[in-house]
């Protein structure tokens, strides 16, 4: 493989990415969620009592987008709002339907990086850090469009 056709690969890759999370999903809940909402119950299952300013930096988004995330989720009864103990900080949960999503979502993932971590341990270390450094590049140059 060259490195145009390595580029085009991962260039369908990114473009699939972006089809695959336009697409809303359907969970075993009956809740269908975009991708944004996935991925805000992604970060309040793994780090319960979350602020939305921590949300918002997780997902690098807006605390307006966040804002509007977190409103559809509750609307839903997929996730909550509590204080702190203190009564100073308003602290994101979630609600029973909301836990089954992440651990249904968390499972795919799992599954995925199972199935990565068998083929890149066949890879030496010296050609990971050079895929890392490709990938930063990509991040990079996909930062400036």
């Amino acid at each position: 493989m060259n490195e145009k056709q390595f580029f085009e690969r991962i260039f369908r890759l990114v473009n699939l990415y972006n089809a695959k999370t336009k697409q809303p999903r359907t969970f075993s809940t009956g809740h269908t969620l975009h991708s944004a909402e996935t991925h805000a119950i992604e970060i309040i299952g793994s780090s319960e009592g979350i602020t939305s300013t921590q949300l918002a930096k997780s997902l690098s988004v807006t605390k307006g987008a966040v804002s509007q995330t977190t409103s559809k989720l509750i609307s839903k009864e997929l996730a909550g709002k509590r204080l702190s103990e203190d009564g100073s900080t308003i602290l994101l949960y979630l609600k029973p339907d909301g836990v089954t999503i992440y651990n249904e979502h968390r499972r795919l993932h799992e599954k995925m990086l199972s199935e990565i971590s068998g083929l890149t341990a066949q890879i030496p270390s010296e050609t990971k850090e050079l895929l890392l450094k490709i990938a930063d590049t990509i991040e990079s140059e996909l930062e400036l469009l």
